[in-house]
């Protein structure tokens, strides 16, 4: 269910896709923790191998909402009616290059909604004066990998990640440059949240 109307967050953005489906993007706020669970149990096992950002706990969910909030990471959910059908973020904007996170619901998955959400944070990194942004894909996540390239990200090599579980995976990481001679920053890639 969508939070009362008094404890909504403004309208980031309202997306139309071409069959008329009318799309809101809401910062991810206080209320929206039992909608972002659902978002998640309705994730394919495929979907949620490639985005597993977090554990779906009430006190991580609260957790995010947070950070969330006090604008460590720029979070976002894409509601339609009153289901969230996306997750998207950038996190660690306390650092000159956050790193990005999409994930969408499998049934509105191939119309273009990543590229649309995408817009948005990459919008958003440039307007905090971002270096530039990171991302990793899990290999085999071919779809998404080509849209960052389409983006303008570049692959720059794989890296170890942490995921949700804490288990280590190699994924491939990219970068996308925001200022001239901006490179990625050495890091260890995690969660912010357990």
């Amino acid at each position: 269910m969508t939070p009362m109307a008094e404890e909504q967050p403004q309208i980031r953005k309202e997306i139309v896709l071409k069959d008329g489906t009318r799309i809101l993007v809401k910062k991810l706020s206080r209320g929206d923790g039992p909608a972002l669970k659902e978002f998640n149990d309705t994730l394919s096992v495929p979907s949620k191998t490639f985005f597993n950002p977090h554990l779906y706990t009430d006190e991580i969910i609260a957790k995010v909402i947070e950070r969330s909030e006090a604008d460590l990471d720029r979070s976002y959910v894409a509601w339609v009616e009153n289901q969230i059908i996306a997750y998207f973020f950038l996190w660690d904007m306390d650092t000159p290059t956050p790193l990005l996170g999409i994930g969408i619901r499998d049934d509105f998955q191939g119309q273009g909604l990543g590229r649309l959400l995408m817009e948005i944070l990459i919008e958003d990194a440039k307007n905090s004066l971002k270096d530039g942004i990171e991302l990793t894909t899990m290999p085999g996540n071919d779809a998404a990998f080509n849209l960052y390239k389409k983006m303008g990200f570049v692959y720059v090599g794989d890296v170890d990640n942490e995921q949700a579980d804490r288990t280590i995976v190699k994924e491939r990481r990219m970068f996308l440059s925001l200022r001239p001679g901006a490179k990625p920053l050495i890091k260890t890639f995690k969660p912010p949240v357990y």
